[in-house]
């Protein structure tokens, strides 16, 4: 393990002017907000997994900026507004925006909206990302009804869908299985299943796993952040795919997995938990995976077979001081095409740009009242 406090030094203006797009969740977190989420980490894991989804979805934004000019708060080429905003991507000329409950199409030069792409089964997308084999095909994570989405541009419509609980990954949080409506039709009658109420019901009072399941029907979705918590085995939050497209890799918000997925069967072919609420496993040039532990303040590189070859320890820093398990890591993108990366300190509202062969970082601030998810980079050529 690396401590990066203790070992890497600290230098000036690291990645402060590659263009890139910043991708804020939240444009005006106040006061409110931070004592809403300090309350809502005092209570136990369990009780928040039972604790019914927010009403409220709130505005955020994507912006081309620079390091630089978004930890001063000045403006960036352009600032487009969207309903809580996962990710961005360069394809084309063009930016593609995973939020709630669309894909938004921005115009690379100027972040004018260009289309919106909704359907009935998107509820909080989480990230986007191409398919390399097929132009014209997007991949996209959507945690709120636990699977991922393959969705064409021209038509906008949904081409496939993996379903987590139907794939192996169909234990929640409270170690109770979870059926779709498909996998419902395999269950002994024995077997009670209870829907999203009376789920909650024997789980609040402590009723032990058994011979009874969860259903999660993604046609009974009413809310627009999707399925109830306790309804979630897995949690699908990045998802891209190997260089040569023939798996799907995917990070798992509240399993604590890290997986890749033969694209052809669905099935898991490396999986390993273990995880404090990972984002991400990105592939690097060199065949190595890119995760961010989120929850426990890490980022590491992974081999093929998803063993740690390094684990870079971000928890040490110690303003303000976090109690152990309660870190804040948001997200880990590559800056560049060598040895630069950025990572999100969505508890200390900072940003870091760091190598790890040189060992040297430098630390932006955030703006205030600011939540940002990722920072991705922009070349030239892109736009």
């Amino acid at each position: 393990m690396i401590d990066v406090l203790d070992t890497f030094r600290p230098v000036s203006d690291l990645g402060a002017d590659i263009p890139c797009l910043v991708v804020v969740k939240r444009a005006d977190a106040g006061a409110e907000f931070a004592e809403r989420q300090a309350e809502r980490e005092s209570r136990p894991l369990r009780d928040r997994y039972l604790m019914p989804l927010r009403d409220e979805i709130n505005l955020g934004y994507v912006s081309l900026t620079t390091l630089r000019d978004f930890s001063r708060g000045e403006p960036g080429s352009w600032r487009t507004e969207s309903l809580e905003p996962h990710d961005a991507i360069l394809e084309n000329g063009e930016v593609v925006v995973a939020s709630t409950g669309e894909l938004r199409i921005l115009c690379a030069a100027t972040g004018r909206t260009l289309r919106s792409i909704q359907c009935k089964h998107f509820t909080n997308l989480h990230s986007v990302c191409p398919d390399p084999c097929r132009p014209g095909y997007w991949l996209t994570t959507n945690p709120g009804g636990d699977d991922l989405l393959e969705v064409h541009r021209s038509s906008g419509q949904i081409v496939a869908q993996w379903i987590a609980c139907e794939h192996g990954f169909d234990h929640g949080p409270f170690e109770v299985r979870i059926v779709s409506p498909d996998s419902r039709r395999h269950l002994s009658p024995q077997v009670q299943v209870l829907d999203a109420f009376e789920a909650h019901e024997a789980l609040a009072h402590g009723r032990p796993p058994g011979d009874w399941v969860i259903l999660a029907d993604p046609q009974q979705i009413t809310h627009p952040l999707g399925l109830e918590k306790w309804q979630r085995a897995a949690e699908p939050n990045w998802a891209g795919y190997s260089p040569d497209g023939t798996r799907t890799l995917v990070s798992f918000f509240c399993s604590g997995q890290v997986a890749v997925i033969d694209r052809t069967s669905g099935e898991a072919l490396h999986r390993r938990g273990g995880f404090l609420w990972p984002h991400g496993l990105i592939p690097l040039c060199d065949g190595r995976f890119l995760v961010t532990d989120t929850g426990a303040g890490h980022v590491l590189l992974l081999g093929d077979d998803l063993r740690t070859l390094k684990d870079y320890d971000f928890s040490t820093f110690s303003w303000p001081p976090i109690p152990k398990g309660h870190e804040w890591l948001q997200f880990t993108s590559v800056l560049d095409a060598g040895d630069l990366f950025v990572t999100v300190d969505g508890r200390r509202n900072c940003i870091h740009v760091w190598s790890s062969k040189e060992r040297i970082i430098t630390t932006y601030p955030t703006p205030p009242r600011s939540v940002v998810k990722l920072v991705t980079p922009v070349t030239a050529g892109d736009r």
